[in-house]
């Protein structure tokens, strides 16, 4: 059990250390009744990688404690792979004007609700990739 935690924290410490979730809590505590906001975004964005885990943990199998990777994972991973290759080239390939305004979605979080908060944590993190691959 010591193993598994010992292999699990580099990727948990990956996972919470992420910017674009760090900078929505800085932009929710700006906001009205921000202190709420921010813990509530924080709780469905855990709430959504405890979910994702489950779902990995339940397709995988939990492991079966040796060193050779299910073919599924395999699978997964280098799916995952490609489609970071690909962002990556889209994302270098894309020059955004600095003139640009911000995102709706940030401008938004001034005056987001309470309820809408957790909601908008749990989505953020369900629909970002990384924490899948992570």
């Amino acid at each position: 059990m010591g193993s598994v935690l010992a292999q699990a924290l580099p990727i948990s410490i990956g996972a919470a250390l992420s910017v674009m979730p760090i900078l929505v809590v800085i932009l929710l505590l700006t906001g009205g009744r921000g202190a709420v906001n921010a813990l509530l975004f924080t709780v469905g964005y855990t709430a959504a990688l405890i979910g994702w885990g489950a779902v990995i943990l339940a397709i995988g199998g939990g492991g079966s404690g040796g060193t050779e990777d299910s073919s599924v994972a395999s699978a997964i991973n280098l799916v995952l792979g490609l489609l970071f290759l690909v962002m990556a080239v889209k994302k270098l390939s894309d020059h955004p004007d600095p003139d640009d305004p911000p995102p709706k979605w940030m401008e938004g979080l001034s005056s987001i609700t309470v309820g809408k908060s957790f909601g908008f944590g749990f989505v953020f993190s369900a629909l970002n990739i990384k924490n899948l691959a992570i």
